[in-house]
């Protein structure tokens, strides 16, 4: 039976239900893993299925938004078919083999080969479907006609004079130098699966009057523009772009001598003109002043300028608390001034998250100490994979606590299926769970006629509504029945929704963070700010505490 796995995080081993380790780059990959079955996996942009053929073999598996990302072990092979569009490999080694075919119902398989070194290979969807070939089918058993090739890695298209095509298996990069000394040179860096299908993009330095522009920066708090604006446009086919899948970044690099007197790098942002409101808005922008340049990141095009903002640090601050923050391969969970990693996917999932919260990291992010790593959340059932036959109960403070008897168990409702495998050798031991006549364990989800409780502590707490339940991940499946003496329990304050929801309360839109609301500007300041509007609910906040602007 075909398995179908939709998690925008996975490792085979999470597949497979054997241990793995993911996000921190000190934890080793697990032992090579082999797929039984053939396995579906989803992206999100485009919305098409992959699957992976029984046999393939790996390491690690990563279902991004765009692409998928593989990790091939020495001497092994990785096969998949897509239905509804060709693909293209990017990433592996000339050691690799990489044979692709057609067939006549245009389904394409891809295979990637190793040899005597591991292989890390991104498997991307092209614009459409492949283009089957009846040539060369001879012979053999009526197959015919699939014409396979040997397919070479894809090289982003780039180019310094302003204009490159991008595409949506490689993405594209151009740098542009104006002639005008005084204007900042600029590079704009699309990645793979920005664009669905093969898009012009142009730089062109302008001047207000000639983009019809009558509004100043000032409006925006800025006392001049570094030299000129640039005009930022793209094409796909007869088409404008203005919009695209995930962000774009904006690099420019600037001289000391193109800073008005009394100005510094820390006073430099990069804004943007909205033509829907006619006016400037400033961009989350981050300075280098050692190598000169001034970084941003964008969804949209339109005419963008660096700008003198006296008092305004271009540097952007550290993500609210809440947010999941993504550097490199590893998650980080913001929270208390710290950044906290995982280090496995089951963890990670322990707490309901999906990697599709994630926002890429920024330098502020980075510089935060680091806490404490996130161990599974308190209340998951766990078989420790330190022995494969243990089950325990993540109790608080990262301890663990086993059931004396599978009738205690099966008495408080449980079931050994769909158990996470972790690993919990530096977990600390807890007490027993013995009596199924006490109150659930903490970190427990019970339910009394309607109501679903979370057992915390001592005390029982309800959720303000499914909406906030789910905001946290909780599976249905997990919630059991409560005993008399769950019921006996004092209530607690309300659950609210988790830190870290993002809300479009009526238009508006909202970060929830240290349990007040923290709004955007708008829809484009929450993307330039690294989050998605895909990942926001509608809900009203309007009994939740102002906490101001995010940051």
């Amino acid at each position: 039976m075909k398995n179908t796995l939709r998690a925008k995080l996975i490792a085979v081993a999470s597949v497979l239900g054997l241990g793995i380790s993911l996000a921190l780059s000190s934890i080793a990959y697990a032992a090579d893993l082999t797929y039984s079955a053939d396995t579906t996996v989803s992206l999100s942009s485009p919305a098409i299925d992959y699957t992976i053929k029984s046999n393939s073999k790996a390491t690690s598996v990563l279902v991004n938004l765009h692409n998928l990302t593989v990790t091939l072990p020495t001497n092994s092979s990785f096969t998949i078919t897509s239905a509804t569009r060709d693909v293209t490999t990017t990433g592996q080694t000339v050691n690799a083999a990489v044979n692709t075919t057609c067939s006549s119902s245009n389904v394409a398989t891809v295979t990637v080969s190793s040899t005597s070194v591991v292989e890390t290979v991104v498997f991307t969807p092209t614009a459409s479907a492949c283009v089957y070939s009846s040539g060369g089918g001879g012979g053999g058993g009526g197959g015919g006609g699939a014409a396979a090739t040997t397919t070479p890695a894809s090289s982003t298209p780039t180019t310094t004079n302003g204009t490159v095509n991008s595409t949506p298996e490689a993405g594209g990069n151009t740098s542009f130098t104006p002639s005008d000394s005084a204007t900042p040179a600029i590079n704009v860096s699309l990645p793979v699966g920005a664009v669905s299908s093969v898009t012009t993009v142009s730089v062109t330095n302008t001047s207000l009057s000639s983009a019809n522009i009558v509004v100043g920066v000032s409006s925006a708090g800025g006392t001049s523009i570094i030299g000129s604006p640039y005009q930022i446009s793209a094409t796909s086919g007869s088409g404008s772009v203005t919009n695209f899948n995930s962000a774009v970044t904006l690099t420019f690099t600037y001289t000391d001598g193109q800073l008005p007197a009394g100005a510094n790098a820390a006073d430099l942002v990069v804004m943007y003109f909205n033509t829907a409101t006619n006016a400037w808005v400033v961009l989350p922008t981050t300075v280098n002043a050692s190598t000169h340049t001034i970084t941003t990141s964008t969804t949209h095009f339109t005419v963008f300028a660096v700008v003198v903002k006296p008092g305004g640090s271009g540097t952007v601050g550290a993500h609210s608390n809440g947010t999941l923050v993504l550097d490199g391969s590893t998650v980080y969970l913001i929270q208390n001034g710290q950044r906290a990693g995982f280090r496995n996917a089951n963890e990670y999932a322990s707490h309901g998250y999906k990697f599709g919260q994630t926002v890429a990291a920024n330098a502020s992010d980075k510089a935060l100490p680091e806490g404490a790593i996130v161990k599974a959340l308190e209340g998951t059932l766990v078989l420790d994979s330190a022995d494969n036959k243990t089950v325990y109960m993540v109790g608080t403070g990262a301890t663990k606590r086993g059931f004396t008897s599978s009738d205690v168990f099966e008495a408080l409702g449980y079931t050994f299926t769909g158990l996470l495998k972790i690993n919990l050798s530096d977990y600390l031991s807890g007490s027993p769970i013995g009596d199924a006549n006490l109150a659930h364990p903490d970190g427990a989800l019970v339910k009394d006629g309607a109501t679903i409780w979370w057992i915390r502590g001592t005390q029982k707490i309800g959720f303000e509504s499914m909406a906030v339940y789910n905001t946290y991940g909780f599976s249905l499946s997990k919630v059991v029945p409560a005993n008399a003496a769950d019921k006996a329990l004092p209530e607690g304050a309300i659950v609210k929704f988790r830190d870290g929801t993002l809300v479009n309360d009526g238009g508006t839109y909202y970060l929830v963070s240290d349990g007040k609301k923290l709004s955007f500007a708008s829809a484009t300041d929450l993307t330039a700010k690294g989050y998605k509007t895909s990942n926001t609910i509608s809900v009203s906040l309007s009994a939740y505490t102002s906490g101001g602007s995010v940051q």
